[in-house]
């Protein structure tokens, strides 16, 4: 018998594993680039979902001074405060809630009224019919349309001009705050004479339904209002304007 161990039996070569075909792992790197998008798209669908309407409210450059009638008779000051929104959600609507005005800074709150639309005419041109639903009324070349009461809608994607009409009057309901910080307004000629007694700074407070509210501040210093007196109207323009507020997200 040999001293060498006899040779050992060679095993057959194992067959290399086959490769995957291209066109599978390529599958493999699409599926996983489609979720990789697809995640952030949903949470950024998901946000917007939840964070509802976003509404942006532009600063006005003025504000309208009108002679109104009162509502137990006589005559009341009213102002017209351009409200000018635009939603920029294309999916989700919103509505005004409520709205006032005030021009101190602890004084009394006028709520808002309804809307109107304040027209400077030629003093040569005609004005066209009014119509039924509406109240119009002439103040030397301002003519005053306001409108029935209706619901201050923000639809998706829109813009909206309009004017937010309130009545300095003391009557419950028109005004918030101490009887007598209400009743220093209580005529059109006291509230023009207070008005004029200081420097003029509105500060108008809107509240969405679903959007938190906004504070719309106009400020011109002193001023006359002598033409208010006279005619019956005067635009004041806002020398320094603001919108501030944080929407609800």
């Amino acid at each position: 018998m040999s001293d060498q161990d006899p040779a050992k039996p060679t095993s057959p070569a194992q067959p290399k594993p086959e490769r995957e075909p291209w066109y599978k792992r390529l599958s493999v790197v699409l599926s996983l680039a489609a979720l990789i998008v697809a995640v952030p798209t949903a949470l950024f669908n998901a946000f917007f979902a939840v964070r509802g309407p976003e509404i942006v409210v532009l600063e006005p450059k003025t504000v309208v001074l009108h002679k109104n009638s009162g509502p137990r008779g006589g005559a009341v000051l009213s102002v017209a405060v351009p409200f000018f929104t635009i939603n920029t959600s294309t999916s989700h609507g919103d509505v005004l809630i409520g709205a006032d005005i005030r021009f101190e800074e602890n004084g009394p709150r006028f709520n808002f009224d309804r809307t109107a639309t304040p027209i400077f005419l030629n003093s040569q041109g005609p004005a066209g019919p009014c119509d039924m639903r509406n109240r119009c009324f002439h103040l030397g070349d301002l003519l005053i349309i306001e409108e029935p009461e209706a619901v201050v809608d923000m639809p998706p994607g829109t813009a909206r001009t309009r004017y937010l009409s309130f009545n300095l009057s003391p009557a419950s309901g028109d005004c918030t705050g101490a009887s007598a910080d209400c009743l220093a307004y209580g005529d059109f000629e006291h509230a023009v004479r207070r008005l004029a007694s200081r420097p003029f700074e509105l500060r108008a407070t809107v509240r969405f339904h679903a959007d938190g509210e906004r504070e719309i501040r106009c400020f011109t210093g002193p001023r006359s209002l002598q033409i208010l007196l006279r005619d019956g109207s005067q635009a004041v323009t806002c020398s320094q304007r603001q919108v501030s507020g944080d929407p609800f997200l």
